[in-house]
């Protein structure tokens, strides 16, 4: 995607047992990439990760490697919504000006802004994340894509918020099957459309 011209590259990180930070969806897919026996979500550390290298489909990213990568491409903005351990992000990935965090609640979001993270997103999933986003003038705000297509008491709202000066973007698992749905909305209602497919 880098060498391609990409910029934005999301990555979702789990934190190791260990202190460590690691590329996965969730602990239980990323078990069963690695060939563990055991496949809940339960976190590993990173040491019980390596011990696992001769079962490896695909080789596990932590945080040095993106370090590395991210040095390589310095045009790459990591942008990332697992972990909500700020303090730990910035200290072991240290380009706060080059990541984009997503922050589950209000909580979160003051949490990753006093981490040193600029942009920073508030995830709002529903109705009352909107609502919350409003109230408090977030500038910048994640959808589920599921949220203005299902759910059209949120429209009016998401373009009152936009309207204010927040840029909305949107994610979904198949965004790109949907071209109608970004077509409608794409400049009008969000300003960027991101997807993992």
């Amino acid at each position: 995607s880098l060498a391609r011209g990409f910029t934005y590259i999301e990555l979702d990180l789990l934190e190791t047992t260990d202190g460590h930070l690691v590329g996965g969806h969730s602990w239980k897919e990323l078990k069963a990439i690695l060939g563990s026996e055991e496949h809940s979500e339960s976190p590993m550390s990173r040491a019980e990760i390596e011990a696992l290298r001769s079962r490896w489909s695909f080789t596990p990213l932590f945080e040095d490697g993106i370090c590395r990568i991210m040095r390589e491409y310095p045009h790459m903005v990591l942008v990332t919504d697992k972990t909500q351990n700020f303090g730990l992000l910035s200290r072991l990935i240290p380009f706060a000006d080059r990541m984009l965090v997503e922050a589950s609640g209000l909580e979160n979001y003051a949490a990753a802004k006093q981490a040193g993270f600029s942009r920073v997103a508030l995830t709002a999933y529903t109705m009352e994340d909107l609502r919350l986003a409003e109230q408090h003038r977030i500038p910048m705000v994640v959808l589920g894509a599921w949220l203005p297509e299902l759910d059209p008491f949120s429209l009016p709202l998401i373009q009152k918020i936009r309207d204010a000066g927040c840029f909305i973007m949107v994610h979904g698992a198949a965004i790109s099957d949907k071209p109608e749905f970004i077509h409608t909305y794409l400049g009008t209602l969000v300003d960027r459309f991101y997807t993992d497919t």
